[in-house]
């Protein structure tokens, strides 16, 4: 029998911890309960009225909280010039003693009750922020909002039309702050994010790739370089406009940018990135490279700047011009003259600069491999079409990369 007992008295105390209070939500009716602890009132405890066209206005509220503490004068005025249409409530979960020293400090004549040591409206109305308002008519949840909804012209509008134009309160309960925002579960995002942009190291299994989409259906662009060296990266964020060669690095380490002849698997997963940016759809790419570059400086302590300097270069002229319009379409085994300088000016940091002083749209043969890498078969070979070359000391642009740690040069 004593056992017997002792498991219905186990059953029933599961039982009562699984009786959990249920949140409210806008458009529930109010359970009828007696409120207790009721102070700067003439009365301690109290049922919530249900008068036909009575708003209750529940402003939760904490001793400390400077905007809830703020707000006060205006809900006591507001409750002062409704008269019967509205009746406000400040819920405190603070005990009596804590919220009384603090009305009595304040040296203010709010006429305000207070309700005090709450446990049951904030499981009613659970929360993370206040001040936290919910409207009630009727004895029916109208609307959860923070505290600049409540104003006469609102209160008018639900007494009246019972849709006032109030915009709802949401607190994320779940979210993760050592998650990032974008992949933090309890951030539901119903917009499309302004702007984003996302540096991450090399990722194993995914070959070098770019490319630049627009979407117009959620109104926003977006650029990705996959697996990218940083000469990579930073040639696509000064739009490629000056050749690598004329890069100048005023940095204690080279290793990033100097990428072995042949492949090189433990150098690429070292020294390759990924770079992604998304912006409104309307955001011009001039601007959307000039993050990027900002971006690749912050990330690896580098300070990026377009300058002229004076450097050795290999300058092409012409002597006699006795060379053919290149006019389309491009006949078999011939280039321009302008692809053939380009092509001179390898990729490649500290590579010698080649210069066409000619500016000649003229077709040329394509020269054996043999001539891009040994000077005096590339003199004979510009020889040939009245093309000469000589090495000169010039001012360029150069694109200068300095680590910030190091005086400028």
């Amino acid at each position: 029998m004593r056992a017997f007992i002792c498991l219905f008295a186990l059953l029933c105390l599961q039982h009562s911890k699984a009786q959990t209070i249920k949140p409210l939500a806008i458009g529930d009716k109010i359970p009828d309960k007696v409120i207790n602890q009721i102070i700067n009132a003439p009365y301690s405890s109290s049922r919530l009225p249900y008068a036909k066209n009575k708003i209750i206005l529940l402003d939760f509220f904490a001793t400390w909280c400077g905007p809830c503490v703020a707000i006060l004068p205006k809900l006591d005025s507001l409750d002062k010039q409704m008269g019967d249409t509205l009746q406000v409530f400040v819920v405190g979960y603070e005990k009596a003693a804590t919220i009384q020293t603090f009305l009595e400090r304040s040296a203010q004549n709010w006429q305000l009750p207070f309700i005090t040591g709450d446990t049951l409206f904030r499981q009613w109305f659970p929360h993370k922020l206040i001040p936290h308002e919910v409207w009630i008519k009727n004895g029916v949840v109208s609307a959860i909002s923070h505290a600049e909804s409540v104003t006469a012209e609102n209160i008018r509008q639900l007494a009246m039309t019972g849709n006032p134009p109030i915009r709802q309160k949401k607190d994320l309960f779940h979210f993760d702050r050592n998650k990032p925002l974008l992949e933090n579960e309890a951030v539901n995002f119903t917009t499309t994010p302004i702007y984003t942009s996302v540096l991450l190291p090399h990722i194993e299994g995914l070959s070098g790739m770019s490319d630049f989409i627009r979407d117009t259906v959620r109104k926003l662009q977006r650029m990705y370089f996959i697996n990218l060296p940083l000469i990579a990266l930073y040639r696509q964020a000064i739009h490629d406009t000056i050749p690598v060669n004329r890069w100048i690095l005023n940095t204690s380490s080279t290793e990033s940018f100097n990428k072995p002849v042949t492949r090189n698997t433990e150098w690429t997963i070292k020294h390759t990135y990924c770079y992604e940016q998304t912006a409104p759809l309307y955001t011009s790419l001039g601007k959307m490279k000039s993050k990027m570059l900002a971006d690749l400086n912050e990330q690896f302590s580098l300070s990026a700047s377009m300058e002229r300097k004076e450097m050795d270069a290999w300058i092409i002229r012409s002597d006699t011009l006795t060379l053919t319009p290149a006019n389309p379409p491009l006949p078999q085994g011939k280039m321009t003259l302008a692809a053939l300088i380009r092509k001179l000016n390898k990729d490649e940091i500290g590579a010698p600069v080649f210069v066409d002083a000619t500016q000649a749209l003229y077709w040329i043969a394509s020269p054996d491999a043999a001539v891009f890498n040994d000077i005096s078969l590339l003199q004979a070979f510009l020889n040939t079409y009245g093309l000469v070359m000589s090495k000169e000391r010039i001012t360029l642009p150069v694109f200068v990369l300095t680590d910030i740690t190091k005086p400028f040069k």
